[in-house]
């Protein structure tokens, strides 16, 4: 069994329906771990739940896994969503540099410019499938707009990518489960500003090649994880009834709760409360250098952590 399993009746309605949760003893350490990067890097770790999954698949006669990208197959570096974005400004301003005269912008311009841009790049995507996702080609290009530099929206978008790179290492699990059940077709969701063919580059850079499989995201218009309507559509995509699909995730709602109301399987795979709560520092950190600057951020953009 996975580890949190939720049963409900599908003939109740949702205010109506029972949950019941067991917790093994794989997924409480997953969840009590102070570092999600050094509890993978643990082949004890990794084979307690390849194994589980590996069950489930068996049981289930599962012909397609579908995994979540960001926290699950990519693991993110142990900072909040504006701690990152921080980060990639800084790192736009001094390759700016390196490539001619100063900018003209600030790292502090860069990153409020680039939270603009999401709201504005949200606030214009169409509504697909009870779903409204922003595009990062049309973040890239709303930044570099405010920032009055148009012509380095190309270079902004390489420049992120390069960021998530470095900035997330690839969960070993991807390859053991790939070898363990070696027929089984792999692809990824994501519910992300990402389009898909950016997630697909970072994938490739991380997993190499071989270990990667069609990406579907959010950003695309497929609908959402959140929502629930990418899973309908990559099911009719697939021609595969949602019985035959697990998916694998770490968000409780997004990618375990949701996919079953799809009839998917689904594997929730957690992010450890201490991860959290240091994002969540990193988040208040950002914040604060932004106040001494009389710029309240939360009224800018409300970050994931």
């Amino acid at each position: 069994m996975n580890g949190i399993a939720t049963t409900a009746p599908a003939v109740q309605p949702d205010h109506a329906r029972t949950t019941i949760i067991r917790i093994d003893e794989y997924s409480e350490a997953l969840r009590q771990t102070e570092d999600v990067r050094a509890f993978y890097s643990q082949d004890s770790n990794c084979s307690a739940i390849v194994s589980a999954i590996r069950d489930v698949s068996t049981e289930k006669k599962v012909k397609v896994i579908s995994y979540d990208v960001f926290d699950t197959v990519l693991l993110r570096e142990c900072k909040s969503e504006a701690a990152r974005f921080l980060d990639i400004s800084d790192r736009f301003v001094n390759l700016c540099r390196t490539n001619g005269a100063e900018p003209g912008f600030s790292v502090e311009d860069a990153f409020l410019a680039r939270v603009s841009a999401a709201r504005a790049a949200y606030a214009i995507s169409p509504t697909i499938a009870r779903n409204r996702e922003g595009r990062f080609d049309d973040i890239a290009r709303i930044t570099c707009d405010l920032l009055n530099r148009s012509d380095l929206a190309s270079a902004y978008v390489a420049n992120e990518l390069r960021y998530e790179v470095e900035a997330t290492t690839a969960n070993p699990i991807v390859k053991l489960i790939a070898k363990a059940l070696p027929r089984t077709r792999i692809i990824f969701i994501s519910d992300m500003y990402l389009e898909g063919d950016k997630i697909s580059h970072l994938l490739s850079q991380k997993l190499g090649v071989n270990e990667t499989g069609r990406v579907y995201s959010s950003a695309d218009g497929f609908g959402s994880k959140r929502t629930g309507g990418i899973f309908a559509h990559v099911s009719a995509a697939l021609a595969v009834t949602g019985e035959k699909i697990l998916h694998i995730g770490d968000s409780l709602h997004s990618d375990y709760q949701m996919p079953r109301r799809y009839e998917w399987q689904s594997f929730h795979l957690p992010l450890p409360e201490a991860e959290k709560d240091a994002r969540r520092r990193t988040h208040e950190a950002t914040a604060a250098h932004f106040a001494k600057m009389g710029i309240d951020l939360d009224r800018y953009l409300q970050f994931n952590l």
